[in-house]
């Protein structure tokens, strides 16, 4: 009768076993944060959630900036418990200085420990105070100028448009702008029609805009 024997498991091929082996226990002993972004808009309420990778169970602890354990009722940040395998943390933050690193530490079953963290950055998008005055109307040869107040985190920077062109501080025309504010000089019939305000935060690519109208008499 024909007998068949297993292959011998060579030096190599025991050591690779060896280590897939314990690359999968060592899945089991690790976190991850989800999002993996830290940015929180200011006073806006956001949510991230800590979670076991690859199996097995945990005692999840979220820790602040401070190094402090994260309670349910605590405030501006506050921990939602879900299950042994996840676990939620919900901020809503009021202001810049109240980010930082986050952490997220699980004590397994196993014995074993495993922490993950986030950056938290508080922003805001570029927005316009409600108190502009969008709209003048002025007698040829007056002076006239328009204040673009904008805020966000960190503070936007201010160009202005007219004609789908920037205004630049020359000297060339009485028209030029300083700490967001546009001032025009003796104006001229020509100076009538829209300016755009351009509020931007360059890293991260948010832009906003605001019209105001000029007319002349």
């Amino acid at each position: 009768m024909l007998k068949l024997y297993p292959p011998k498991m060579g030096a190599k091929h025991f050591l690779i076993f060896i280590f897939a082996a314990g690359s999968v226990q060592g899945a089991k002993e690790s976190l991850e944060i989800i999002p993996i972004n830290g940015n929180v808009e200011l006073n806006k309420e956001t949510y991230f959630l800590c979670k076991v990778r690859g199996g097995g169970e945990a005692t999840l602890t979220w820790i602040n900036p401070e190094q402090n354990e994260i309670e349910e009722n605590s405030k501006p940040y506050w921990v939602k418990p879900i299950d042994e395998l996840s676990k939620g943390l919900v901020m809503t933050l009021s202001r810049p200085d109240q980010g930082g690193i986050f952490k997220c530490h699980g004590a397994f079953d196993s014995g074993k420990t495993a922490t993950d963290q986030i950056v938290i950055h508080v922003i805001q998008k570029p927005t316009f105070e409600n108190t502009m005055d969008l709209v003048k109307e002025v007698h040829e040869g007056q002076n006239v100028e328009f204040s673009c107040l904008a805020k966000g985190i960190p503070p936007p920077t201010i160009r202005w448009i007219f004609g789908n062109q920037d205004i630049r501080n020359t000297g060339e025309r009485q028209i030029y702008f300083e700490n967001g504010t546009l001032l025009i000089q003796n104006a001229r019939l020509s100076d009538a029609g829209v300016y755009i305000c351009v509020a931007a935060i360059k890293e991260r690519d948010e832009v906003a805009f605001a019209n105001f109208t000029l007319n002349i008499k």
